[in-house]
Order: structure tokens, then C-alpha cells, then sequence
């Protein structure tokens, strides 16, 4: 296959992972990038000289797309972390709460 062909293949997979990333489907994130490293190991295999690979990474801008997408992970990583926390401390406080009414249970029938 020719060398731009995959470097527009390649454009179109990272910009569908941004769509997607923007829309929250992370399930179909693998298949994406299971295709994009295809696409990278045939570019590997073309065998092309790296100023010829180089020159359509910057004829297609594809830094900014990889800085977009980058970016757009970081975030969306974030955003699950902060939520894992808040998870996390919403289970200690219902446990707490939990802990706290079982013992008044049972001290109230001892009294």
C-alpha cells in the first residue's frame, strides 16, 4: 500500500478515537487502536526512508492530531480518576454510617 495512503488511514483512525473520546465510547476505543497499529506496522514495513514518513506526518499535521488526542485522554483520565475517588469515598462514608447504626442497635438492646 502507498505511504500516504496510510498516513490518511491513519489520520482517519486518530480522528474517529477523538469522536469518540468526545462522546465517552470507550468500548470501541480497542478496536480503533488494534486498527492503528496495523496501519503503523504496515508504514513500518513499507520500509520508507524517515524523511519521506516525516514530511506526510507534517504535510497532514498529524502533531496536532496526536497533541489533540493526547490531551483528550489526559482529561478523560482525569475525569475517571476523580470519579473513582468520589466512589471510593462515598463507600467509606456509607461503611462508616453503617457501622455507626449497627452498634447503636445493639448497645440499645443490652440497655
Amino acid at each position: 500500500m502507498d505511504l500516504e495512503k496510510l498516513i490518511i488511514e491513519y489520520k482517519q483512525i486518530s480522528n474517529d478515537i477523538i469522536v469518540l473520546l468526545e462522546k465517552d465510547d470507550f468500548e470501541k476505543l480497542d478496536l480503533l487502536f488494534e486498527k492503528r497499529q496495523v496501519v503503523i506496522d504496515q508504514m513500518i514495513l513499507e520500509d520508507n526512508g524517515k524523511n519521506e514518513v516525516k514530511d506526510l506526518y507534517v504535510k497532514y499535521n498529524l502533531v496536532k492530531l496526536d497533541q489533540v488526542m493526547k490531551s483528550k485522554f489526559e482529561t478523560k483520565k482525569n475525569e475517571i480518576k476523580s470519579n473513582l475517588i468520589k466512589i471510593r469515598r462515598q463507600k467509606k462514608a456509607t461503611a462508616g454510617y453503617n457501622n455507626l447504626n449497627s452498634r447503636a442497635v445493639y448497645l440499645s438492646k443490652e440497655i
